[in-house]
């Protein structure tokens, strides 16, 4: 039995893509450079661990928001502070 390699979504858009043609040498033969595929890949497969977390409540929101901000420096969340929300009279 070989070793099961869980697939992210990085890895289901390259196998996908791969299937009709468009793989990292057409892009390259076509464009002049791949353009970050491989690093896409990755990005996108941290993506679908963290909703995959967000969705299984493995983490609080603040918590995911967070992980959010580090997977893409982008990404600013705005978590209020408890002691910063105001109670509805």
């Amino acid at each position: 039995m070989g070793t099961h390699r869980r697939r992210g979504l990085g890895d289901v858009v390259e196998s996908t893509l791969k299937a009709v043609g468009v793989t990292p040498e057409s892009v390259t033969k076509l464009f002049g450079s791949c353009g970050g595929c491989a690093r896409r890949r990755k990005w996108l497969n941290k993506l679908s661990e963290w909703a995959e977390s967000v969705i299984c409540g493995k983490k609080s929101q603040d918590e995911a928001l967070e992980d959010l901000a580090k997977l893409d420096p982008r990404i600013k969340p705005d978590i209020p502070k408890p002691e910063d929300q105001q109670k509805e009279p």
